[in-house]
């Protein structure tokens, strides 16, 4: 059923896409997006962070198309699982670019039952983070370039607010590896040695590693056991890859070959990236909700 629902939920983004454009831009942008702690992929929408509708599916939210009215309605639910995928990297030299257009949408997207703004960026649906803010839990880190938004977990602190740090440091890395890995690809296709990117390609590997050594080191709280076994062995493919894809890098400049390098390059960079979606949705589940409201009996204290 859910894959039926993507499938048209897409297939209306599509049909909703106009060819006039309302002056909007999507750029590349290096601020990372957390949704009651978990990583989500998001856009720059002329200076705000923005995510897409149909993407809030998979972080505990339910998606209600109405075909009919051509609206959808977007509701949190605690009990849903999250299925999270990492966001893609951007280098540093890429953020800021324009990626493309926003356009104009008929679709009428209602939050918790409040009416929100939403444009069309390439055929899907988005929101911006301060329209859904609807708890006003909103918050910015200038330093670290992060935005956060809750909705029903609870707030972190001490070792379990480390952990979550030492969490996303070591997923960035991770995520990065894709990018290195597609530079060299696309070197080996060109069949031209790049000196200076197999230089930086063996910074990435020389960088991870060391997060992982020290990684060895630190004692998570108890209670993050099992995302941090995920992690350690996502980062354990995720350069087992990449380093594979050097070594074949390395071999073009030498002139030598070995074809079953890319099947291991392959396997590992599969394994990685199930291990470090699986490595966030279960720490989707170890972070504790938060604890509900007591009610207040206005009658007793209307009494005392």
């Amino acid at each position: 059923m859910k894959k039926i629902l993507a499938v048209f939920l897409a297939l209306l983004f599509l049909l909703s896409f106009n060819t006039y454009a309302d002056g909007g831009n999507i750029y590349i942008s290096d601020i990372k997006v957390f949704i009651d702690y978990i990583w989500v992929p998001s856009y720059n929408l002329d200076g705000y962070s923005a995510v897409l509708v149909r993407d809030l599916e998979d972080y505990g939210f339910d998606i209600d198309w109405n075909g009919d009215t051509r609206t959808v309605k977007i509701t949190h639910d605690p009990d849903k699982k999250v299925s999270p995928h990492a966001p893609q990297y951007y280098p540093p030299h890429e953020v800021g670019m324009i990626r493309f257009g926003t356009y104009p949408s008929d679709i009428k997207v209602y939050f918790e039952g409040r009416y929100v703004p939403s444009v069309n960026i390439g055929g899907r649906c988005a929101v911006k983070l301060r329209d859904i803010n609807i708890l006003n839990t909103l918050g910015y880190d200038d330093q670290k370039k992060e935005a956060y938004i809750f909705y029903g977990k609870a707030p972190l602190s001490g070792k379990d607010s480390e952990y979550i740090n030492t969490f996303y440091e070591i997923m960035a890395e991770i995520v990065r590896g894709d990018y290195e890995r597609i530079r060299i690809e696309a070197m080996l296709i060109s069949g031209e040695y790049d000196k200076k990117l197999m230089s930086d390609v063996k910074e990435y590997t020389d960088s991870l590693k060391e997060l992982m050594d020290k990684y060895k080191d630190y004692t998570e709280p108890a209670a993050f056991s099992e995302s941090s076994m995920e992690l350690w062995w996502a980062a354990v493919n995720s350069r087992y890859a990449t380093c594979t894809m050097y070594e074949m890098g390395e071999n073009l400049k030498n002139g030598s070959d070995n074809p079953d390098l890319f099947m291991y390059m392959q396997q590992y960079k599969e394994d990685s990236a199930y291990q470090r979606d699986n490595a966030m949705a279960i720490l989707a589940t170890e972070i504790k909700p938060k604890e509900p409201e007591m009610p207040i009996d206005i009658e007793d204290d209307a009494e005392d």
